[in-house]
This record gives C-alpha cells, sequence and structure tokens, in this order.
C-alpha cells in the first residue's frame, strides 16, 4: 500500500468493480452507512459482542465451527483491544464496524505490526443488506486508513477468496515436518498422512460435499 489510497484503489480494482462497489454503497442509504472504530470500551464491547454472533451464525451455514465455541476466545480479543487503547507504542489491535440503521452490518479487527496490517478476523449480517457487500465496504474504509496512517503491506489472511484476491498476491503455504526422535518421526508420519488424506478428499466432489454436511449437522449441534 502506499499513503494515495485513490492511487492504491485504482491499481488494485478495475473501473467496474468500482463502479460495482459505488453502486453497492448506494445500496446501504442514502446518508450512506456509519462506519466507526471501537475507540472506548463500551464500544469495543459493543463490536465484538456482535462479530461473535455474525460469525457463530455463519457458521451454522458453513459447517465451520466457530473460532467462539472455544471458552476465552472472546475474551482474549476483547482485552487485547482494550488494551490497544493505551499502547504507547500504538494499538496492537483495533475493531472497526459498519452500521446502517442502527445495526452492525459489518465487523473488522485487525493487528498492525512494522508498517502492516493484518486482518485477524471479520463478519457480515446475513439480512436484506447483504448484497450490497458491507464486508468490503467496511474493508474499504479500513484500507483507507491504512493509507493514510502510513501502513504499507495489506494480509487478508489464509484461505482463498475473491475480495482477498482482488486485494493481495497469495503467498505459497506448505506444511512441513523436521521430527528429531523416534516418537518425533511417528507424529510426523502420522501429520503428513492427516493431509494428504484431507487433500483426497477435497479433490474428490462427492467426499468433500458429504463432509461439508457433515459440518453443518456438527455446527448446529454446537448451537
Amino acid at each position: 500500500m502506499g499513503p494515495d489510497f485513490d492511487e492504491f484503489y485504482t491499481q488494485k480494482r478495475s473501473s467496474h468493480a468500482r463502479r460495482g462497489l459505488r453502486r453497492k454503497r448506494k445500496m446501504l442509504g442514502d446518508g450512506g452507512p456509519h462506519i466507526f472504530r471501537g475507540t472506548d470500551e463500551a464500544t469495543i464491547e459493543r463490536i465484538v459482542d456482535v462479530l461473535v454472533e455474525q460469525r457463530n451464525a455463519r457458521a451454522v451455514t458453513s459447517g465451520i465451527l466457530s473460532v467462539f465455541v472455544v471458552p476465552g476466545v472472546r475474551d482474549l480479543y476483547r482485552d487485547v483491544l482494550i488494551d490497544s487503547l493505551s499502547a504507547t507504542s500504538g494499538p496492537l489491535a483495533e475493531a472497526h464496524a459498519l452500521e446502517v440503521d442502527g445495526i452492525i452490518r459489518a465487523t473488522y479487527i485487525g493487528g498492525t505490526h512494522h508498517g502492516r496490517d493484518s486482518c485477524h478476523l471479520n463478519s457480515f449480517r446475513e439480512d436484506e443488506l447483504k448484497n450490497a457487500t458491507p464486508g468490503e465496504q467496511l474493508l474499504l474504509d479500513v484500507l483507507k486508513c491504512c493509507c493514510e496512517r502510513g501502513l504499507t503491506q495489506l494480509d487478508l489472511g489464509i484461505g482463498e477468496m475473491s475480495y482477498k484476491v482482488s486485494w493481495c498476491k497469495p503467498d505459497p503455504l506448505f506444511d512441513s515436518s523436521l521430527p528429531m526422535t523416534a516418537l518425533g518421526r511417528l507424529h510426523a508420519l502420522l501429520a503428513e498422512t492427516k493431509q494428504s488424506v484431507k487433500r483426497s478428499i477435497k479433490a474428490n466432489p462427492l467426499l468433500w460435499k458429504t463432509i461439508l454436511k457433515l459440518r453443518r449437522l456438527r455446527s448446529h449441534s454446537h448451537g
């Protein structure tokens, strides 16, 4: 990223994509959405609560368990965000939200370090405004804020999503094992076998569809 957001935006998104995002933003209301950052404890609490609610709701439809089923995860994010308010070296993490008609429709929690903004978690509300892509609308404002603050790198996390490819170049990821003992060699073998099985399942459409169904059933049981 560079200091000029408009230049960065033009480089990354085509004129057609920019027109589409402007059109979708108009769907959020004549006055536009209210976008804000968690600058006090009460606001942080509100954003985190909504993020947890939206992530848990998404987990039911996606079939992938929400990270917030693990006890303490919500409080961990809240505490880090609140502690960042008084960090003398700058915030370790920040929470952003997009609100329309008094309802938070999307959230974003990112961490900043050495000029890099890394997305930890984001969410959006699945309602009548879903087609306006509130999550991407919020990301636009987050990126503008990052450019204005002089941040130079963006990391939207692992996982293949169209909006990530629109802004970032993918970094290759790989798993490696370096066993040091006989027990370690056994563990490495099991880990490599597990990864091989996962790759085979994902390469088989029927098996992968079955796994997704099982994930959704598991998510419902945790809900």
